[in-house]
């Protein structure tokens, strides 16, 4: 079963996925290094608030567009 911080990488992924943006483009919008951006996808390293904020500001969508159903987040597309 994954995490929590597995499911928010994903959809982090996911997302940024469907808009085409690149990994690296959207790092540097959040603010944030493409490997540490890299390593949040993977769930290999946990998120706080204001990256995510930042993260879902540079998506164009809220923050519980990138939580997992189970902690209020909407339905992955």
């Amino acid at each position: 079963m994954e995490t929590v911080t597995e499911q928010v990488g994903r959809r982090i992924m996911l997302r940024r996925t469907l808009l085409r943006i690149r990994q690296g483009e959207l790092a540097t919008k959040a603010g944030l290094s493409q490997s540490h951006l890299s390593n949040m996808e993977q769930g290999a390293r946990s998120i706080d608030l204001e990256k995510l904020a930042a993260i879902s500001r540079a998506l164009n969508c809220k923050i519980a567009d990138l939580l997992p159903e189970s902690e209020g987040g909407q339905k992955a597309a």
